[in-house]
């Protein structure tokens, strides 16, 4: 693995400038060619979208996406000239960060789909007087924390990975696994909404029907090993994250913040994740195989109980933090109420939490147990307002 021809990495970089130029022009009468160019001709190709439920099987509901990406989304930049690339024969594993770009501007029509988002929220039977209160003041919050320009543009960290298949001379995408940075908490709570279980469903049914399936005994047993042992053990050892991740096999793990972790660092992602446990929705995971190569993409649950007395000194000692960066004294000031309507509103709903998330794996079979390659997590992207990724993006002024 990571070895290829300076001929390979020439005409993989054209695939993923491509890629780019597609998404720049936002052409939709060349969407089908794009389309047909650009991704794998068999049935197994896939395309796992920032938001929960977005799961396109096949060449037909790419196509719904690229045309509606193309048509509604923001503006994708993606740094495709310096990638993640690993490539194996006729396979390749790609790893590009980048952003999206969200424009708001002061319009009626903006204000009025806040005011729908506050009569749903108020109106909502499900959830108690503090939740819709806490929700409020995080959405007005947002609303108004903004700067004083009539149209105002943010760039939101955004990731994609990916594998690719070699046809003939041509390489082209298999699977794809696109992410937005999480902000302080996941977007989707199950405690805050049935809509977000309903989605983490809808996604799980979509896979269900994936003709291609070709996930194993051997690989489910893997996933269950890593979901029992990896996450919330108070014992890690280097020992056991080489049992999944070989240090013979240098890989890749890009974490819900798109940080990314390899060798010994891969150790430090999973000791954070102390005090959680994870549930993978195994009967759903679907799998492709090539050669010593599997992907594999599930969803899943993670379940932690929130410390309110931890989460308060955490949020002191980041109030003292803010106050001493290098910016304007009202930027500072935003940034604190920010930090306190997340808290509050996570708080709102009860010490312990739901959250769903997405896993992209890509596995080596070419030893007596599989290997991750590359490990894509993700939650699902779902609130779009202003100012909600503020500290982990680069503002456009």
């Amino acid at each position: 693995m990571n070895k290829y021809t300076d001929c390979e990495l020439l005409q993989i970089i054209e695939v993923l400038k491509r890629f780019q130029e597609g998404y720049t022009l936002r052409n939709v009468d060349i969407a089908d060619s794009f389309v047909d160019e650009l991704y794998s001709s068999e049935e197994e190709a896939y395309v796992l979208g920032t938001g929960t439920g977005e799961l396109f099987l096949g060449k037909d509901r790419i196509l719904e996406l690229i045309k509606d990406d193309w048509n509604y989304w923001g503006d994708v930049s993606l740094y495709y000239e310096n990638p993640y690339l690993s490539v194996n024969d006729d396979v390749a594993l790609i790893v590009m960060q980048g952003s999206v770009k969200y424009s708001f501007e002061d319009t009626p029509e903006r204000y009025d789909n806040y005011l729908n988002f506050i009569r749903k929220k108020m109106s909502d039977q499900e959830l108690t007087s503090q939740q819709k209160i806490t929700f409020l003041n995080w959405a007005l919050m947002l609303t108004y924390h903004q700067r004083d320009d009539k149209k105002r543009e943010y760039q939101w960290p955004l990731c994609l990975s990916g594998v690719m298949k070699k046809e003939g001379e041509k390489w082209k995408f298999t699977q794809q696994h696109f992410s937005i940075s999480v902000a302080d908490y996941p977007d989707e709570r199950f405690e805050n909404s049935k809509d977000h279980q309903e989605f983490f469903q809808k996604q799980n049914l979509i896979a269900s029907v994936y003709r291609k399936n070709q996930i194993t005994e051997q690989h489910k047993e893997f996933l269950k090993e890593f979901e029992q042992i990896l996450f919330g053990n108070k014992n890690l050892t280097q020992e056991v994250i080489n049992h999944f991740f070989p240090e013979s096999d240098p890989s890749l793990l890009i974490g819900p913040d798109h940080n990314e972790y390899s060798g010994n660092e891969i150790n430090q992602y999973f000791m954070d994740t102390i005090g959680s446990s994870l549930t993978l929705a195994l009967y759903y995971a679907i799998a492709t195989s090539v050669n010593d190569l599997t992907w594999i993409t599930v969803t899943g649950t993670i379940e932690q109980d929130i410390k309110k007395d931890q989460q308060l000194e955490q949020l002191i000692q980041r109030i003292n933090k803010i106050t001493e960066c290098d910016s304007t004294a009202k930027e500072k000031i935003f940034m604190v109420q920010r930090r306190i309507a997340y808290l509050l509103k996570e708080e709102s709903s009860g010490g312990h939490s739901t959250y769903p998330l997405r896993m992209s794996f890509v596995l080596s079979d070419s030893k007596d147990k599989p290997a991750v390659q590359l490990l894509h997590i993700s939650y699902p992207s779902y609130w779009i307002f202003e100012g909600k990724v503020d500290e982990i993006s680069e503002q456009v002024h």
